[in-house]
């Protein structure tokens, strides 16, 4: 397992120069699933966290360790509301796994990353995604879309995942778009 660094995402301690907003991230209190079935709030993760991933290829769950965890400030989110009452609050660039979609997002996007996914797929209210539930995945509906685009809002991301590039965030399987 890889060293942890101390944790130095604070609320004091980081002073935005200017708002960017090609980053995608999730807002305080995303829950992130580790490998060892615990939740954490997205910013309490510290490079060498263990999360859960998934390899969409060969569909297994996988551990993958956190490199990097960025924080920024943004005033374009969205909510996902999900038709089993999950929420999820985050830039509406961030992709989210879409069944028959793959890797989508609310404005698309173009993901730079080893993977080479490209430009995101759009996503839209009824599209189902991966939902971690009883160690496995389940559909998920999308029932409502929000856009929150009124204020800036301190947001994190984890970058850099190891392997997959995925992670769950209220259980759902989102991309860390590197």
């Amino acid at each position: 397992k890889p060293k942890k660094q101390k944790k130095s995402n604070s609320n004091t301690d980081y002073e935005p120069s200017s708002p960017t907003f090609d980053v995608s991230c999730f807002v305080a209190g995303s829950k992130i699933k580790l490998s060892s079935g615990k939740n954490i709030n997205i910013e309490d993760l510290v490079v060498g966290d263990i999360v859960l991933s998934y390899n969409v290829n060969t569909n297994i769950f996988e551990e993958s360790s956190i490199e990097n965890v960025t924080i920024n400030y943004k005033d374009n989110l969205v909510i996902y509301n999900f038709d089993n009452g999950i929420k999820i609050t985050c830039t509406d660039t961030h992709p989210i796994w879409v069944v028959g979609k793959g890797w989508s997002s609310y404005r698309q996007t173009d993901v730079n990353d080893s993977e080479h996914i490209g430009l995101t797929k759009q996503i839209s209210t009824g599209d189902e995604c991966f939902y971690y539930s009883n160690n496995k995945f389940n559909k998920v509906k999308i029932s409502k879309i929000i856009e929150k685009q009124n204020k800036m809002v301190r947001v994190w991301n984890v970058k850099n995942v190891t392997g997959n590039h995925n992670f769950i965030i209220n259980n759902v399987l989102v991309h860390n778009v590197t």
